[in-house]
């Protein structure tokens, strides 16, 4: 079991380093094509119907009853005895739960989900981190924790119809995270609950993004835009996301505490840096909002 879990985080490892060079390439090639980042605020109207779409696919979909198939067997066996396409239905059913949670924090009044959906996102992220590492016993304990809950009635009960935000909610939401950003990208000393949130916060600025180009139907010229936007958020996201993964299985088997120093390299500060100096967040007065931006 030691010599897997040593052979897994070196493959990690190496896996983080070898992607460092990668992002480097893209972050050098994004700058050249974003001197100026804005981001508008998203008519209301356009984001109720998307939100809605979103609860409605979680629970709707045919993964949905492959994805509990799945966990049935991860709650027997270990990870190596099932599919690799198996672990990456998981892994996307992962997602799709991160990204509906993202999107409570975004778009709700509250800017939150629920408890009971906060938690079953986090216990998904475990069960995630245990299959990276191989550990079986770990695996079935999430698994079987999830399974506890994986019924259509009972997430739908998890995920209910909430009042959306309106833009000026939405844009003090955004400011706060950029405020939150930059704290964090400025501190000397960071730990691996800093980089975690700083992930969070980011990613969060980009699944907003992501919303609008989804939501709203926009000119090929502006769509471009989004996608250059998304293309740069995503390289830093990844590039955390690595650093997070690596770390989070040292934590959950014990090795390492969340409050202990952790570094972010100082080319990947540089490119957050960058990003903070460009970006612009649009005020939410009407003739500034997404939608009538677009169509003139």
């Amino acid at each position: 079991m030691l010599h897997t879990f040593g052979s897994i985080l070196l493959i990690l490892f190496i896996s983080l380093n070898g992607f460092s060079q990668s992002c480097v390439d893209l972050f050098q090639n994004s700058k050249r094509h974003l001197n100026t980042f804005e981001i508008l605020m998203t008519p209301k109207k356009f984001t109720e119907d998307y939100f809605d779409q979103l609860r409605t696919d979680l629970t709707n979909s045919p993964d949905f009853a492959e994805t509990y198939q799945i966990l049935v067997l991860l709650a027997d066996k270990s990870v190596s005895e099932i599919s690799r396409e198996h672990v990456d239905q998981i892994l996307a059913f992962r997602s799709d739960l991160s990204f509906l949670r993202s999107s409570y924090e975004l778009l709700s009044e509250k800017h939150k989900s629920s408890r009971s959906f906060d938690q079953f996102v986090k216990t998904f992220g475990k069960l995630k981190d245990s299959i990276l590492i191989n550990d079986r016993e770990l695996t079935q304990e999430f698994a079987m924790a999830i399974l506890e809950k994986f019924e259509p009635e009972k997430i739908k009960d998890m995920i209910k119809p909430v009042n959306t935000a309106d833009k000026k909610s939405i844009y003090n939401y955004l400011k706060n995270k950029l405020s939150e950003i930059t704290k964090i990208n400025q501190k000397k000393m960071t730990t691996f609950n800093d980089i975690h949130d700083l992930r969070k916060a980011l990613r969060n600025v980009l699944r907003y993004i992501e919303i609008q180009k989804a939501a709203v139907d926009i000119p090929e010229i502006k769509r471009k835009t989004l996608k250059k936007q998304i293309q740069y958020l995503k390289a830093i996201n990844l590039q955390l996301g690595e650093i997070c993964d690596f770390h989070s299985t040292l934590v959950l088997t014990g090795q390492q505490s969340k409050d202990e120093p952790l570094l972010l390299p100082e080319y990947l500060k540089t490119e957050i840096s960058h990003f903070l100096n460009i970006v612009h967040l649009q005020k939410y007065k009407k003739n500034n909002d997404l939608e009538n931006t677009y169509e003139n």
